[in-house]
């Protein structure tokens, strides 16, 4: 398995200090947040260009734009149609990374669809990615849904979402954290069933027994309360059960540092990311890696 730094760890920094500091801290790769600050969709191509040629520099792989685009299960019509939009700038945004995968979501993230879900919030969120994966076919590339609230934080939820996508280039992003805030088995119970569909991986930790800080109060992950403003190790998820699940189904691709914890007086959001993969290394039992240069931002 190869390891990747997903953006949102280093919010606070610039789209050209996440790559100079994923290179030098030892990564091998890169996941975009498409955050306003980031990667937002008017990104233009001379601007995604640039970053793609620094990306490469780097040393490093662009493995994934985690875009904001879809919600197509309780959104209107017309806003479905802009989504799709949205998704097919990202694809061009895509093509000057030269990267293959893209997120997408099938609800809005939880923050609507509180509710039972139905066969028709299904086929709704299928119809309209089944759309943006031909797009994304179109361009040798692949969709995924998160694991995350509402539709794809259930292991035969998701499963039917993409047997009604029915696409071979739509899948799945494994996210344990997501899944172990959801109250669900988040291991071996629910890479099993996925094998094969699994393209890409996010690291993050949570606690369900600590009380929710107050700047994540309307975090839809946190619906059962809890917390993920921690590093790897402060939280309950077994990381080491995660390895052994994505180990026994075959998974060999790659997983991303999405640490959630805010700075702090003492660790600065770049320690944060070096204390992080040096973290997900042990848990997952791989070689360590030094860094090339001081561990500070340019």
């Amino acid at each position: 398995m190869k390891i990747s730094l997903a953006s949102k760890v280093l919010q606070d920094r610039s789209p050209e200090d996440v790559i100079d500091v994923a290179s030098t801290l030892g990564f091998a790769g890169v996941e975009w947040f498409c955050l306003p600050q980031h990667l937002p969709p008017e990104t233009s191509s001379k601007q995604a260009a640039a970053l793609g040629a620094r990306t490469r520099d780097a040393g490093l792989k662009t493995v994934c734009l985690s875009t904001y685009a879809g919600g197509f299960a309780d959104l209107p019509d017309a806003e479905c149609e802009r989504q799709i939009g949205i998704f097919q700038q990202y694809v061009r945004i895509a093509e000057q990374f030269g990267c293959t995968l893209l997120r997408i979501w099938p609800d809005d993230m939880g923050r609507r669809l509180l509710g039972p879900v139905t066969e028709e919030h299904l086929e709704r969120a299928a119809q309209y990615i089944r759309q943006a994966a031909d797009r994304a076919a179109e361009r040798g590339m692949r969709v995924a849904v998160e694991m995350h609230q509402t539709i794809g934080v259930d292991t035969g939820r998701v499963i039917r979402l993409l047997d009604l996508i029915d696409r071979p280039n739509a899948g799945v992003i494994y996210d344990p954290g997501n899944v172990y805030l959801a109250r669900l088995p988040y291991a071996h119970e629910t890479v099993r069933p996925l094998a094969g569909r699994i393209m890409h991986v996010q690291l993050k930790d949570a606690h369900l027994g600590l009380p929710t800080p107050a700047h994540l109060a309307s975090e839809p992950a946190l619906r059962y309360g809890g917390s993920f403003d921690l590093l790897t190790g402060e939280g309950e998820v077994d990381f080491r059960q995660v390895a052994s699940a994505l180990r026994e189904a075959g998974y060999d691709g790659w997983c991303s540092v999405e640490c959630h914890a805010l700075p702090r007086p003492e660790m600065d959001s770049v320690a944060i990311a070096a204390a992080e993969l040096a973290s997900i290394r042990q848990c997952f039992e791989l070689p360590a890696v030094e860094a090339t240069a001081s561990a500070e931002a340019p």
